[in-house]
């Protein structure tokens, strides 16, 4: 298409006067969608701007897990220092011969309380013994000194029958 634009403030030879810039429509168009396309701009420089945002919380997210995860490792290791520390077969071999020797013990004792049982069992009986021997002899004692009391008696009645 050519150009026939007519120079500023002249007539047109269809009797339309001339625009400065050119085609007035034209312009009209150019600028519809160049302001269309700023507020496409703008709207893609608010989904720029939202995205900052959304990545800088990320970002700070990032380093709070980041810090966290941080300390975490360094607790583990704490935790895996101290229990590499405890000689685990060492205090078990120490257990094992603390309850052997408590077993010994219980042993040992057992046996001396067995030992004593006996010897108060015995002595028990030798008490019972002794007891029943007495209890024997004074009941004879008793016996003999019953006979004696009526024997003494009847010679006493006796004795004040003659007189």
């Amino acid at each position: 298409m050519e150009d026939q634009s007519v120079p500023s403030g002249e007539n047109a030879p269809n009797g339309e006067v001339d625009v400065p810039f050119g085609d007035a429509p034209k312009i009209s168009e150019s600028l519809g969608k160049l302001q269309r396309e700023l507020e496409n701009l703008k709207s893609a420089t608010e989904h720029i701007e939202a995205s900052q945002e959304a990545a800088q919380s990320a970002a700070e997210a990032a380093e709070d897990v980041q810090s966290a995860t941080a300390d975490l490792i360094s607790s583990t290791d704490q935790v895996i220092s101290r229990l590499d520390a405890v000689d685990f077969p060492g205090r078990l071999e120490n257990i094992e011969e603390a309850i052997d020797r408590t077993n010994e013990r219980a042993d040992t004792l057992e046996g001396t309380l067995q030992q004593l049982q006996n010897a108060f069992e015995k002595r028990q009986d030798q008490i019972e013994n002794r007891f029943t021997e007495r209890l024997d002899a004074i009941e004879r004692l008793a016996k003999g000194g019953i006979a004696a009391v009526v024997l003494v008696g009847a010679i006493l009645i006796l004795a004040l029958f003659l007189v």
